[in-house]
């Protein structure tokens, strides 16, 4: 897999975290009285995983910027 591919793959991951991190809200309502501090729980370290991998991510971009072929773009 090329590296831009790589990047847009990690970026749609933590997309997808991000989704699930909204979704918890909704779901929380079905969820029993005795199982929410689980949930609550699970809900924070999605949040850590979702700020851990943006930085990542980030990171990852930062140093292969250069993948992204400027001719896809088309002209300026």
């Amino acid at each position: 897999m090329s590296s831009f591919k790589h990047i847009i793959k990690n970026y749609e991951n933590l997309a997808k975290l991000g989704k699930e991190i909204i979704q918890h809200k909704k779901n929380i309502k079905s969820i029993p009285p005795d199982k929410l501090q689980n949930a609550f729980l699970s809900q924070e370290i999605k949040i850590q995983q979702f700020f851990d991998n943006a930085e990542l991510c980030h990171i990852d971009w930062k140093k292969k910027s250069h993948t992204i072929d400027e001719f896809w773009t088309g002209p300026s």
